[in-house]
Formats: C-alpha cells, structure tokens, sequence
C-alpha cells in the first residue's frame, strides 16, 4: 500500500531517487506481507546509511574523474564530446555539465540530442541511450580547483580531448555514387595507399548543384586527409593518402554539395592501419624535439604533409591547442603558448603586435587570439562587445601584447580596374542590396590603411600581419605599401574557404597551390600555410559542424572548459598560435622564454584585476562595404574585462540597387551565410 508523508527527515533524500507518490509527497511502499517497511524506522535508519555511503563513493568517483580529466596523463585522456547547439554567451558557463557529455568510449551517431533533449551516444553494447545530466555539478571539477590550476599557467598539457560530432541526422543521407579499393579498410605505416569514388555522373545538372568528394580518416588521437594525385576522369576519382600512426580508424568518404551532404555507401568505413606498436611516451619526446616551425625558413610551397594530433601524441613541452587537439608538421613542431606564456609577453618591455585582415572568416583568427589571451572571467560578455562582431577596425591590448582586425574585403577588387572607370563610380549589388559602393575606392582605401598605419612610430608596428588577396598583382599593391624596413611577416590566406567547393578537387588544390608559389615570390617577408592539410583534416569542425558548406566560418561562439573557450574552432585558433609563434618567439619558444629577464618571469598572473585596453571603430552597418583608411576610434580601459556594446546594428543600411543595374544581367554569384546571391556590377555616371 502507499501512505503520503512528508515529514520525515529524508524526505529530500528519498524524492531525489523517485520515491515520492502521486502528489509529490513521500511515498512508503509497504510489502504485502507488511514485514518490510520504508515507514519502519530501522529501515528508514538502513536505507538512510546505504543513501549516505553511496553518496559519498559517488562523490569520490566524481572527484577523481573531475580531477582525472583536468590532470589526466597523456596517456589516458577523457573524451568530450563538443556540444555544438548555440549556447546563450551571458550565462556563466563554468557550469557546463548540463550541456556536454563525458564519453570514454563509442562513436556518436545520429542526432546530437534525444528526444528529452539530453545528448546520445552509442555505448559498446550497441544501445543508444541518454547521458545523464548534472546540472548543479561543474564540469571537470573547476570549482573545486584554485583557479591559478585550472587556467593552465603552465602548459597546455593537461585537460580533456574536445571532439566534435562527424555524423548528424543532416549528413547521414547517401549518395548513390561508390567507393572502391582496398584503401578503405586496410593499410600500412608510411605506405602510399589509394581508392577511388566511382561517380554517379546523371546527377550533375549545373554549378549550384555541383558536387564533391573528400575524405577524412578519424581516430582517437589521430585525423589526416586523402588528397586527390591527379584527375582521371569526371566518372572516377582516386584518392591516395599515406598514414603516419598505426591504429583503427572511421574513414569518412563524403559527397558535398552547394546544398547538402551526403555519405558514399558504407560510410564511415573501419581502416585499421597496421605499424608497429607506438610508444606514446617516446613519440612525445620526439615531438618535443623537432625544431620549432616558425624559426625555420620555408623551402616548400606550404608546408605540406601535416596532419592533427591530440596530447596523446603532442610534445609534452611543445603543448596543443585547448581542445586537446594539434596541427603537427613532419619535421618541425608548432610552439603552443599557455596563459603563462602570454602572460609574461603581456608583461614584456617589448610590444607584440598581431594584425589580422579580412572577412568575418578571418575575424575568428582575431577572436582566437583575444580568447586565448583574456582570461574567463574577462570575456564573459565578448559576443556582445563591439569587438565580438565589428565591420571595420577592432583592438584588445593586455600590457606589451595587442591584437587588432580590420575588416579588409577586397577580394571582389581587380588591381586592373584601378583608374580604368572614366570617372564614373563602381558599384556592386548583391541581388537587391548595394553591397559596395565604390569597387576601386574599397581598394584604394585598403592601402591607404596599410599607409597610414606604417606612417606611425615603428615601435607601433605589427610584427605579423595575415591578409586576404585576390591575386598576385593585388597582393603587390598591398606589400608596395609596406616599408622595406619593417621587418615583420605577412601571411596571404587565400585557400581557407569551408564553402569553395573547388578547394576539394585536384585541379582546385592546384590553381590554389599555384596561386601561393606566385605570392611567395613577391617578397622575402612572405610565409604561407598548407590551407589543405590544416583546414580540411578539421572540415567537420565549423560553425555550421559538420556541414562543411553551409558557413564560411572556422570558429563559433561556444561555452567550454568552464568558460575558458568562448570561441572553438581549431583552425582559426592553430593560425592564431602560429602567429604568436613567429610574433613572439621567431627563433622558438624555449629561445623566448631564455631571453626573458628575472623581472619579466617573475611577474605574477592576476586573473582579474588586471587593465585591459580595448578600441574599435565599427560601422553601423555591413553594407554598403566599406574600408575607413584611418579608423577613429574609440577606447576604454577596463579591469572587470570585455563590456557589452550600447546600441545592437542591423547588417545592411537599406540601400537599394539602382533600377539601371538591377535591369542588367548578373555577372555571378557569390555564397553567404544567407545563401547563394546574383552579384552584378554597374558604373553610376
């Protein structure tokens, strides 16, 4: 029988565990024979003690894991499995157990959540079910932690491995195209192997439905791409690849559309590569010393033949990403610089200064670099700063260490047309916007920036600057513009691009190869970067994860690590750490840190308090586009970190076309993150 109680003192304890009645008030569930009793007080004092003690163990195996997953040997890392639904940015996302799941093992298939909205995962057994969740219960244990420990002041060794989910509801669809070739399932270490895709051509209609395949092998600590070696033919498509560490992997062979994704049959396919067994210890050790990429100079094109790592592999000393996670080179390695290390170049007498210029693409290398730098409780507000999104000039200082974004889009802009428009002004129209105003003035604006900020005090100088181009007679006006005195390094991004579906295919990656050989031969102080290698190893890993084509963006607002990533994105937060590299430390970091005098190492590391200086001038508009040649900014000192902005901005003014162009017939088009749009381009007398 049931009786409804409410005044025993376990009463709490009883309801947590589901013994409660029909109207929510303590339920005692009596045998029939009576002789055993929840209202009995033996039982209650027994069931109580039972309570107690496996709240206790609960609470140690909690502990241990939370404290497992901060300090985790690298030999043993936890798995965490990303949540990529968008996450209110003003919540204190240090507790953040309620939307992210622990898994040590099986894969993610299917939908990110369940239908009472927890996340799923495929445990050994084969059975889906819902992770549970701890809503009050931080996430690896932060609170329980002195702050100076969980924010890493030592290295960028310890923590979990983020991972982001490979299959969804969305691109779980099949293409009726197939994959051959014994490459699928089986290969060797160092050995060249292949495949191929034999395509199902019936199915291509025009360019907006036009498609691709890539293909993407993942492991545990382990991903790296297959390349296509040559074209054959439009019925068949060879991929070969050569795989560095043995193991077992999901071999991700995928046809990508303008419009959707779809999986080859039998998609992922289980590759086991053989080798022999890897010390992981001893491949860390190795890592750690190769010499530092930023301090070599560059005899290839663009540093082809990397491919990511997690900790398992990383130098111990070298570090990884936040994620876990490291794009490593044959070779050389990529130094990794912690909160210590940005905080002993914040305290440095000498200034560093990264530039980034671009789109809304690159401004997540920007806010990389500014959410690597700030600490959690100084960005809290970031994604609704003036900073977080800006359309023209942006800029955080912390001590001696600055980082600004300029929006820079003068891709669209032949260096051809400059002077060649009769006096009359160049404008383009995406559909019914007025999109640019005046094409050869956008460009003439982009160098009078470069001018007039090099016509500053030196000391003020960027030591890397990362840009943009169109070509290389575009590029020369930029550099031309560029003192030969400055000794610095500019980085020309023209290959990182999620949604350019050529950039999958062997005569894109070739024209995109090319492009770079003739960039680098405009000048001495030009580096490039193997866009392929690093860009679509990480290709599932974007805002619109695992949707390659839907967003050009590399990074996304999130909330991890208990607030420590406000932006994830490997990509953008591997060129972030590169350019930190060759701005900070050109001859290696272990070189760097040698340098520092005992003043400068012994500086201490407040994580709040500190005075951060932020400035910007944004528009209040996108559109019409628009480069100010000498932004007038507006700034503010804070030691309570990122402020929220005032006023929210819409992205276009209202400008329409004119009749006259909207009647002449578009010249293109061009992908946005609202979709495919007609371009045309008209000369106003």
């Amino acid at each position: 029988m049931w009786e409804d109680r409410t005044d025993s003192p376990t009463y709490g304890i009883y309801r947590y565990i589901g013994l409660q009645g029909r109207k929510g008030k303590m339920a005692n569930f009596r045998s029939n024979s009576g002789r055993w009793s929840v209202s009995h007080p033996c039982s209650r004092i027994l069931l109580t003690m039972v309570l107690v003690y496996l709240g206790i163990l609960v609470g140690v195996l909690y502990l241990d894991e939370d404290m497992g997953a901060l300090h985790a040997s690298v030999g043993h890392p936890t798995t965490h499995y990303r949540d990529v639904r968008p996450v209110p940015m003003e919540t204190d996302c240090r507790n953040i157990a309620e939307r992210s799941t622990i898994v040590t093992q099986g894969e993610v298939k299917g939908q990110d959540v369940s239908s009472t909205g927890a996340p799923k995962r495929i445990v050994p057994e084969n059975k889906t079910v819902d992770s549970p969740r701890a809503p009050t219960q931080p996430l690896f244990g932060v609170d329980r932690l002195r702050p100076t420990n969980y924010y890493d002041l030592s290295n960028t060794q310890r923590g979990p491995i983020l991972r982001v989910r490979h299959l969804v509801e969305a691109n779980s669809r099949y293409t009726t195209s197939r994959a051959v070739g014994p490459g699928l399932h089986r290969a060797g270490v160092g050995v060249p192997t292949i495949f191929s895709v034999l395509v199902n051509t019936t199915r291509r209609l025009d360019f907006d439905s036009a498609f691709v395949y890539s293909a993407l092998a993942v492991g545990d600590n382990h991903m790296f791409t297959a390349r296509m070696p040559r074209q054959e033919s439009d019925e068949k498509i060879t991929f070969t690849y050569t795989a560095r560490l043995p193991g077992v992997y999901q071999l991700y062979v995928e046809e990508i559309h303008l419009d959707g994704q779809y999986q080859v049959p039998g998609s992922p396919f289980r590759l086991t590569v053989q080798g022999s067994p890897v010390n992981d210890a001893t491949t860390r050790r190795h890592a750690d010393h190769l010499p530092s990429c930023q301090s070599l100079p560059q005899t290839d094109l663009a540093w082809e033949g990397g491919s990511w790592v997690s900790r398992k592999y990383a130098g111990d000393e070298r570090g990884t990403l936040r994620s876990g996670w490291v794009y490593q080179r044959d070779g050389c390695g990529f130094d990794i610089f912690s909160k210590n290390d940005l905080h002993l170049a914040a305290a440095s007498s000498k200034p560093t200064f990264i530039l980034v210029l671009g789109s809304s693409t690159d401004r997540g290398i920007f806010l990389s670099l500014v959410d690597i730098i700030l600490a959690p409780e100084e960005k809290v507000r970031i994604a609704q700063s003036d900073i977080g999104k800006c359309w023209g000039y942006a800029q955080v200082r912390v001590g001696s260490l600055r980082v600004a974004y300029q929006d820079f889009r003068i891709e669209s802009e032949a260096a051809s047309t400059l002077g060649t428009d009769g006096g009359g002004q160049q404008i383009e129209c995406h559909d019914e916007k007025r999109a640019i105003d005046s094409k050869e003035g956008n460009l003439l604006d982009a160098i009078g920036f470069i001018e007039n900020m090099f016509s500053e005090d030196p000391s003020t100088w960027p030591d890397v600057i990362s840009t943009v181009v169109r070509d290389e007679a575009q590029f020369r006006l930029l550099v031309d513009a560029i003192p030969q005195s400055w000794n610095g390094t500019i980085y020309p991004l023209c290959s990182f691009k999620t949604k350019r579906p050529t950039f999958y295919t062997y005569l894109g990656l070739k024209e995109s190869y090319q492009k770079m050989k003739e960039l680098l031969r405009v000048d001495h102080r030009v580096r490039s970067i193997d866009a392929f290698s690093m860009l679509a190893g990480m290709r599932h890993n974007t805002q619109s994860s695992p949707l390659i084509m839907k967003s050009n963006h590399l990074h996304r607002g999130c909330c991890e690590l208990g607030g420590e990533m406000r932006y994830c994105g490997d990509t953008a937060e591997m060129l972030a750490q590169m350019f930190l590299g060759r701005a900070l430390a050109p001859t290696g970091k272990q070189a760097w840190r040698t340098s520092l005098n005992e003043e400068e190492m012994s500086a201490e590391f407040p994580l709040v308090g500190r005075e951060i200086v932020v400035c910007f001038d944004c528009p209040g508009t996108l559109l019409p586009i628009h480069i100010i040649p000498k932004p007038n900014l507006t700034c503010y000192h804070s030691t309570e970190g990122v402020r929220s902005r005032e006023h929210s901005f819409p992205v276009w003014d209202g400008k329409m076309c004119p009749d006259g162009c909207m009647k002449t017939s578009p010249v293109g088009k061009i992908l946005t993150e609202s979709g495919s749009v007609n371009v045309r381009r008209c000369e106003l007398k």
